[in-house]
C-alpha cells in the first residue's frame, strides 16, 4: 500500500514500465495480464514490450488521481521520469490542465462508460494537443478503483488542419471538396462573396442542386474524368445559381484526392468575361444580319463621282436588281425620276459632309424606300459616302392601316352613345366626346386638361386613383367602378366608368380610356328599393329587419358602456274587429294616422318602427326607467285622444297597449328584450287595455301571460321529446301531370297526442326566438326523408325565414346533412317568402349563390306580394317563382289578377326559371294557370297536405294524425301556411328560460 516503487517479477526497477503500490500490483496483474502468473516470464516481457511498443500514452490513475502506472510515452508526454510520477496526480505533475483533467476523470468513473476527449495545454516542456480515451479500471470483483487512460499526441495534426483552413479562407477562389456522390463537404467563405451561400447550407448537399439541369451531363462527365485512375484533373465552366436565383458562369479546376475518393474543386467567377464574350458574338450576328440577312435591305459605297463603289445586301424589292450587280453605275439610276435625282443630290451633300434620312414612297412600281445618306472617313480623311437603303413598304402600309383604324376610331368616338375620354397616365383628359359633356354638363374645353377628380365627388376620389395606380402598375387591367360627379350647378350625376389601359406594341402604357354611362336614374331606382327593403311600406317607418338591426346595435352599446335606454313595444287595442268590420282601407287608414301620431310625439333621436300588422316599436336610447314610463304615458294619451276610425255616422276612439322593457342589464341581447316588451305589452293587455305596463324585475307575471309563456316550455319540450311531424301538400307539373315535387308543412303534437295547427305556436316560436331550432328540426328530418326514398323520385321543399339567409353556420348545418345522408341535392328546394324581410342582400345572394353550387334549388314564394319583389329577383339567384296566392284564387274574375300571373310567367320565361301558381282551387283555375304558361300548380284542387308517411317514405307523421288534421279552407297553408322556417342561429335557449 505504499506508495514506494515495488518490483515486479520479471520487471526491474529500470523497467520503462513502472508500477506503484502492492495492491495495483495484484490488481493491474488481474484485467491486463490475465493468467500471466500461470505462464512463463517470457509472457510478462511480451506485455512490457508492447507496452511500450506504442506511441500513444498508457496510464492508470486511482479514485483520487495519482498514477499508478505509466509508460515511457506517457512519462515522455509529461517531461519527467516514470518514478517521480508515481504516486503524483496533475495538480502537481500538469497544473495547467489539472482542473479540466480531474473533471473528466470524474465523469467516466461517475458514468461509468468509457469516453473520449481533446485537450490543449502545456505537458512538460511544450504545448500539446491530446485526444484521450478513459475508461473506468475495475478489480477482479468488477469494482471501479480507478481509471485507464490513453492519450494521443495529435498537436502537428491540428497545425496542419489550422494550415489548411487559413489557406482556404485566404484564397480568392472558390474552393470546395466534394465526394464522388456529388456532395460538399468542405467550402470556403469566396462562396457567399460570389453566390451567397453560406458553407453551413451547402454542407452535406448535392452540387447538382445548383446547378440547371441541362447543365447536370457535363457536370457527371467532369466528375468522371477527375476521378479516373491516374488522371490528374480536369476543367468545366458552367452554371451555378446563387442564393438570388442569378446564374453566374464558374470555371473549375478539378483534381482528385484522397486516394480517389474525394475531388478538390477550385472555382473562379467568370460572369462577366462569359457575358462579354456572348455581347461581342451577339454584335457579330447582328452586323452580318444587318448587311446580308435582312431582306429589302443593302449597302452601298459611292465614290467622288456619285459612282457606286461596294455594294452588299438584298434586292431592295421584289423584281429590284442584286445591289452586287450595281457596282459602277451612277447612285441616280438605283430610283426613277424624280427620286432618282434627289437620291443623287442626297449622296453630294454626304460627300460634303451632311447626313441625311428620308422616306421615297413609288407607287407606280408599289414600293416604298427609307434611305440613309452619310459621310465616309477614313484614317486619310473623308473617302466618300455611305448608302443605307431599306424597302419599308410594309411599314408604310401598316402606318396607312393605323392611320384608317385611327379615323374609324376617332368617327366612332365622336359619335359613341355613352360617354368617352382619351386621358393621359396622369389622369388629365386628352380628348372627349359629345356624350360625356352631356353627361357631366360641362363643354368640351372646360373638361380638357383637368382630371375627372376635378370633378369627381371628393369621397370618390382616393379610390379612383388607387385604381390608376394598379393599372399603371401591371395589377389590373381594367377597371369598372360607380362613381359621383358634380355637375356646374352642383347637382350630382351618378356614373359607371369603364377604365382600360391602353397599351403599346412592347407593352409600354400609352393612356386611359374611359367609357361613361349615366346611371342617376338605376340608382336612384335601387335606392327606392333598398329604401322598401328597410322600410315599411305602409308607413315609411322602419320594418322589423333594420328595427332589429338598431336595437342589437344599442345592446351592444348597452353591453359595452353599462345599462341605458328602454325599449317600447305598442299594440292597437281591437285593430281586428276595424280590418274585419270596417274594411282593410279602414285599417291602414288608421295606421297611418298611428304613425302620424307616433312621430309628433317622439325625438329625433328616438327609433320608431312598424313591426308588423298594428304592431309598432320605439328605442330610446337614453331614457331610464321613469322616462320611459312618461313617453308610454303620453303615447297612450295621445292616442286616445287624437286617433280615431268612422264607424257609421260617428268616430270611435282607439286605444292602445304598450310593454315597456328598459335595459336593466348589460348582458341582455336586443331580442330577448323585444320579448320582454312583447310580454310586457300582453301584461298591459290583460289589465284593461289602454294603458302600459313595465317588465317586472322579480319576472313574476299574471297567470295569462304566464300561459303564453308557457307556450315556450311547450315549443322547447316539443323539441326536446320529438313532438313535432310532417305533413306534404303535392305540386303538379302542368307540363306532364306528374306529382313529383311536395312542400313541407309542420304540426305539433299536444300532451294528449292531439294535433296542433301551426298558426297556434309557430308565429310565438318565431317572435321569441324559437323558430331557429324548429328549422334545424325540419332541415334533418327533410334530409332522411329524401334518404329513405329508394326511387329517388320525390322532391321536397322548405320554407326558410329571411333572416335564415344570413346565418353561415345553417349553411354549414346543410352541406353536412346532405354529404352524410349522399342524396341528390337538386331533390332539395329552398324557399323564401317574399315579403320577409332579408337583413343583408348580399350575404342573402352569397348563401342562395352557394345553396345552387351545392345543387340545391331555390325558390321566391309569395312573389308579387311586396314592393321588394324585384329587388329580390335582382340580387338573389333563384329557380322557382312561387305566385302569390292571393292572384291566383280569384283570377277567374280579377282581371288585374290575370295581368299579374300573365307579367309573373314572362319574367320568369325571360329569365329563363320556372314558376308555381299557389291556391289552384279548381280545374278551372288550373286550366287558366296553364293556358298563361304557369309551370306547375299547388293548392287543394291538385291535393290536400297528407302525412309524410302516405308518401311512402321512412318518417311517419306522429300519433292521432289525419289527413286534414289542422288545415283549413283558405290560405290556412300559407299564413302562416304550416311550411318549415328552416334556420340556424344564435338562439340562446338559456337566457330565454331565465327571463321567462
Amino acid at each position: 500500500d505504499a506508495l514506494s516503487p515495488i518490483p515486479i517479477a520479471g520487471w526491474s526497477a529500470e523497467s520503462p514500465v513502472t508500477i506503484a503500490g502492492r495492491s495495483a500490483v495484484l490488481l493491474l496483474l488481474a484485467p491486463i495480464v490475465g493468467r500471466a502468473c500461470e505462464r512463463a516470464a517470457s509472457s510478462r516481457r511480451l506485455l512490457e514490450q508492447l507496452l511500450e511498443a506504442t506511441t500513444d500514452a498508457i496510464y492508470v490513475k486511482d479514485l483520487d488521481g495519482r498514477y499508478l502506472l505509466v509508460n515511457s510515452a506517457t512519462a515522455q508526454l509529461i517531461g519527467r521520469p516514470g518514478r517521480e510520477i508515481l504516486g503524483r496526480d496533475n495538480s502537481e505533475l500538469l497544473p495547467d490542465v489539472a482542473v479540466k483533467v480531474a473533471a473528466h476523470d470524474s465523469e467516466v468513473l461517475d458514468s461509468q462508460t468509457p469516453s473520449s476527449y481533446e485537450i490543449a495545454g502545456r505537458f512538460g516542456p511544450s504545448r500539446y494537443v491530446l485526444s484521450v480515451t478513459k475508461s473506468p479500471f475495475r478489480d477482479a470483483a468488477g469494482t471501479a478503483i480507478g481509471s485507464l487512460g490513453i492519450a494521443r499526441d495529435i498537436t502537428e495534426q491540428r497545425r496542419l488542419q489550422e494550415d489548411s483552413t487559413r489557406f482556404f479562407d485566404l484564397c480568392g477562389d472558390m474552393l470546395c471538396t466534394v465526394d464522388f456522390d456529388g456532395r460538399l463537404h468542405r467550402v470556403n467563405g469566396e462562396w457567399e462573396k460570389h453566390l451567397g451561400w453560406r458553407a453551413d447550407e451547402l454542407h452535406g448537399s448535392s452540387i447538382f442542386d445548383y446547378v440547371p439541369a441541362e447543365d447536370h451531363a457535363a457536370m457527371a462527365d467532369a466528375a468522371r474524368a477527375a476521378r479516373v485512375a491516374g488522371a490528374p484533373g480536369g476543367r468545366l465552366t458552367n452554371r451555378w445559381r446563387a442564393k438570388d436565383g442569378s446564374l453566374h458562369w464558374v470555371d473549375w479546376s478539378l483534381r482528385t484526392i484522397d486516394e480517389q475518393r474525394t475531388v478538390y474543386a477550385s472555382g473562379r467567377d467568370v460572369t462577366q468575361q462569359w457575358l462579354a464574350a456572348c455581347a461581342l458574338a451577339a454584335s457579330e450576328r447582328r452586323y452580318r444580319a444587318l448587311v446580308d440577312g435582312l431582306p429589302g435591305t443593302a449597302v452601298f459605297l459611292v465614290d467622288g463621282d456619285l459612282r457606286l463603289e461596294l455594294a452588299a445586301g438584298q434586292p431592295l424589292h421584289e423584281g429590284a436588281t442584286a445591289p452586287a450587280r450595281l457596282v459602277g453605275e451612277h447612285v441616280g439610276a438605283l430610283l426613277p425620276e424624280p427620286e432618282g435625282r434627289q437620291l443623287a443630290e442626297a449622296c453630294a451633300a454626304a460627300l460634303d459632309g451632311a447626313e441625311r434620312s428620308f422616306d421615297v414612297v413609288c407607287a407606280e412600281h408599289g414600293y416604298a424606300l427609307w434611305l440613309r445618306t452619310s459621310p465616309l472617313r477614313g484614317e486619310a480623311g473623308q473617302v466618300g459616302a455611305m448608302l443605307i437603303a431599306q424597302d419599308v413598304s410594309a411599314r408604310v402600309a401598316r402606318r396607312r392601316e393605323t392611320e384608317e383604324a385611327q379615323e374609324r376610331f376617332r368617327r366612332a368616338f365622336e359619335d359613341a352613345p355613352i360617354g368617352m375620354a382619351v386621358c393621359d397616365l396622369t389622369g388629365h383628359v386628352v380628348e372627349v366626346n359629345q356624350a360625356l359633356c352631356t353627361i357631366t354638363g360641362y363643354a368640351a374645353p372646360r373638361l380638357t386638361g383637368k382630371t375627372f377628380a376635378s370633378i369627381m365627388h371628393p369621397d370618390d376620389v382616393p379610390a379612383d386613383c388607387d385604381v390608376m395606380r394598379a393599372m399603371i402598375d401591371g395589377e389590373r387591367e381594367s377597371s369598372v367602378e360607380e362613381q359621383r360627379y358634380l355637375r356646374p350647378d352642383g347637382s350630382i350625376v351618378w356614373v359607371a366608368r369603364s377604365m382600360t389601359l391602353v397599351r403599346d406594341a412592347d407593352g409600354e402604357p400609352l393612356h386611359f380610356l374611359d367609357q361613361i354611362q349615366d346611371v342617376t336614374e338605376r340608382r336612384r331606382f335601387e335606392s327606392k328599393l333598398r329604401h322598401l327593403a328597410d322600410h315599411d311600406p305602409l308607413t315609411g317607418l322602419l320594418n322589423r329587419r333594420s328595427f332589429e338591426t338598431a336595437l342589437d346595435r344599442h345592446a351592444a352599446d348597452v353591453a359595452r358602456y353599462g345599462p341605458r335606454g328602454a325599449l317600447l313595444v305598442l299594440d292597437l287595442d281591437h285593430f281586428k274587429y276595424v280590418n274585419d268590420a270596417l274594411g282593410h282601407h279602414a285599417g291602414d287608414a288608421l295606421i297611418l294616422s298611428v304613425a302620424a301620431i307616433l312621430q309628433d310625439r317622439l325625438r329625433g333621436s328616438d327609433t320608431l318602427a312598424r313591426l308588423g300588422g298594428d304592431e309598432f316599436a320605439v328605442l330610446l336610447p337614453h331614457a331610464d326607467g321613469a322616462g320611459a314610463e312618461r313617453v308610454a304615458a303620453a303615447l297612450v294619451r295621445a292616442i286616445r285622444e287624437e286617433a280615431a276610425v268612422v264607424a257609421g255616422d260617428r268616430p270611435r276612439r282607439v286605444t292602445t297597449s304598450i310593454g315597456i322593457a328598459p335595459f336593466g342589464r348589460a348582458d341582455l341581447s336586443g331580442e330577448a328584450l323585444l320579448i320582454e316588451a312583447d310580454l310586457a305589452m300582453y301584461e298591459a293587455k290583460e289589465a284593461g287595455r289602454d294603458g302600459y305596463a313595465v317588465v317586472s324585475a322579480d319576472g313574476e307575471r299574471p297567470e295569462r301571460v304566464r300561459g303564453r309563456v308557457s307556450w315556450l316550455d311547450r315549443v322547447r319540450a316539443a323539441l326536446d321529446d320529438d313532438r313535432f311531424v310532417l305533413y306534404a301538400q303535392p305540386i303538379r307539373d302542368l307540363r306532364t301531370g306528374e306529382i313529383a315535387q311536395h312542400e313541407l308543412l309542420l304540426r305539433m303534437l299536444g300532451d294528449d297526442g292531439e294535433l296542433i295547427a301551426p298558426g297556434a305556436f309557430l308565429p310565438l316560436a318565431e317572435r321569441l326566438g324559437l323558430a331557429p331550432e324548429i328549422d334545424r328540426w325540419v332541415t334533418a328530418r327533410a334530409i332522411d326523408l329524401l334518404a329513405s326514398d329508394p326511387g329517388g323520385h320525390v322532391g321536397l321543399e322548405v320554407n326558410l325565414f329571411g333572416p335564415s339567409l344570413n346565418d353561415t353556420a345553417l349553411l354549414h348545418v346543410i352541406e353536412a346533412q346532405i354529404a352524410r345522408a349522399k342524396v341528390d341535392p337538386r331533390r332539395l328546394t329552398f324557399e323564401i317568402t317574399e315579403t320577409t324581410a332579408v337583413a343583408n342582400i348580399p350575404l342573402a345572394r352569397r348563401f342562395a349563390e352557394r345553396l345552387t353550387r351545392l345543387g340545391c334549388r331555390f325558390a321566391l314564394d309569395d312573389f308579387g306580394s311586396g314592393f321588394g319583389s324585384f329587388y329580390y329577383l335582382k340580387h338573389l339567384p333563384f329557380d322557382f317563382l312561387k305566385i302569390d296566392g292571393e292572384f291566383v284564387a280569384g283570377c277567374m274574375d280579377n282581371r288585374t289578377d290575370q295581368l299579374v300571373i300573365e307579367a309573373v310567367v314572362r319574367i320568369a320565361r325571360g329569365l329563363g326559371k320556372e314558376t308555381v301558381a299557389e291556391f289552384v282551387s279548381d280545374g278551372d283555375v288550373e286550366r287558366f294557370v296553364r293556358e298563361q304558361g304557369v309551370d306547375h300548380a299547388q293548392g287543394f284542387h291538385v291535393g290536400r297536405p297528407v302525412p309524410v308517411a302516405e308518401l311512402g317514405l321512412g318518417v311517419g307523421p306522429g300519433p292521432g294524425a289525419g289527413p286534414d288534421a289542422g288545415v283549413a279552407p283558405g290560405r290556412a297553408t300559407a299564413a302562416p301556411r304550416g311550411a318549415v322556417s328552416l334556420r340556424a342561429g344564435d338562439v340562446r335557449p338559456t337566457r330565454l328560460r331565465r327571463g321567462h
